[in-house]
């Protein structure tokens, strides 16, 4: 029984939760596409209905990779594969990879789903390596299932193999994953979405907010945090905190210890001392939906030493009773928060 395969995988994982769940990994501006609608697409599916707001794939990779492996849904055995340590958070553009703009998630979230539940559907398949590029055999069934290489698969921390060709395998074999045909229910085995903070699951929740009520209610029990080494990188810019205190407001970056040390390794112009990004921020002054006051303004930011920035004795208008903040990097937006505001009257 799959059940009993997957119980006995633990031993192969870091954490035992790993072989419990199928991850599927995207961006927020995805997400919320996904939730609305209640169904994961196949790349090519997604695009024909114009639902693929954040393409995130290597257009290097994905332009190799065969129409009938993109019109599968893909999920993954495990969190941190190769592609999400160069994918993962917003990049400099002149540290993704292989200098394509397109390959990154800016805002990640993983999609939780019931490994055993997913294999039990008669359509699902699955493969010991990468779909991507040049692909792998797709398999089906429980005795194909038990042969895969699990202790591969749920291999955590530095390769085994060191010269190119199997390290390459390697990393392939980390991808294995998990196929089904066109699109998928997400009600079907869905255990939840995880976010790294605070500041973007309220961003998530907010993007929801916009779509209804009734969005919101449903997914905000199902929307968690939970960031530690075994399932994000943590490895580019993103916002760490976004804060109102009386009159004050201020954001707060990432750590950037292990963006520096991926710029250190991939940068190609040698240059991380010069990487800089435009950063916008949006603050609105409201009274419900209507505008009352707005101020934007876009600043230059130290991609490796993103400093704080802080807003001091922001004014007070007449009849506003919460103050929402966008904040993106580029065109991309990393935070999407609403304060209510001390003189608001409720």
């Amino acid at each position: 029984m799959y059940k009993d395969i997957v119980l006995a995988n633990e031993r192969f994982a870091p954490v035992k939760w790993w072989p419990h769940y199928a991850y599927h990994y995207t961006d927020i501006s995805n997400a919320v596409n996904i939730l609305e609608t209640g169904m994961l697409y196949s790349r090519s599916r997604a695009e024909k209905l114009g639902v693929m707001y954040n393409d995130n794939a290597s257009q290097q990779v994905i332009s190799n990779t065969s129409q009938k492996t993109t019109s599968y849904v893909r999920f993954y055995f495990r969190p941190l594969t190769p592609t999400q340590f160069y994918n993962e958070g917003y990049k400099h553009c002149d540290l993704r990879f292989n200098g394509d703009v397109k390959a990154n998630v800016p805002v990640p979230v993983f999609f939780f789903f019931d490994l055993n539940q997913l294999l039990s559907d008669p359509k699902t398949c699955f493969s010991e390596r990468s779909e991507a590029g040049a692909g792998s055999p797709v398999l089906k069934g429980e005795e194909r299932f038990s042969g895969l290489n699990f202790k591969m698969i749920y291999k955590y921390g530095p390769y085994i193999y060191q010269n190119p060709g199997d390290k390459k395998r390697e990393g392939s074999i980390r991808q294995s994953e998990i196929l089904y045909p066109d699109c998928y229910r997400i009600d079907r085995g869905f255990i939840g979405i995880i976010c790294r903070n605070a500041v973007e699951r309220t961003t998530l929740l907010n993007l929801l907010m916009n779509r209804s009520q009734e969005l919101f209610d449903y997914y905000q029990p199902k929307i968690r945090i939970f960031n530690n080494r075994f399932i994000f990188y943590n490895n580019g810019l993103y916002i760490e905190e976004c804060s109102l205190h009386q009159n004050d407001f201020s954001i707060t970056f990432s750590d950037a210890y292990p963006r520096r040390q991926y710029a250190i390794r991939y940068s190609r112009n040698n240059k991380q001392d010069n990487l800089r990004i435009a950063v916008r921020i949006q603050l609105l002054w409201l009274d419900g939906n209507k505008i009352l006051y707005q101020k934007e303004e876009e600043l230059s930011v130290n991609y490796l030493n993103a400093m704080p920035i802080v807003y001091n004795n922001l004014p007070e208008i007449e009849g506003a009773q919460k103050l929402s903040v966008r904040i993106y990097f580029e065109k991309h937006l990393m935070c999407y928060c609403k304060f209510l505001l001390r003189n608001a009257e409720y």
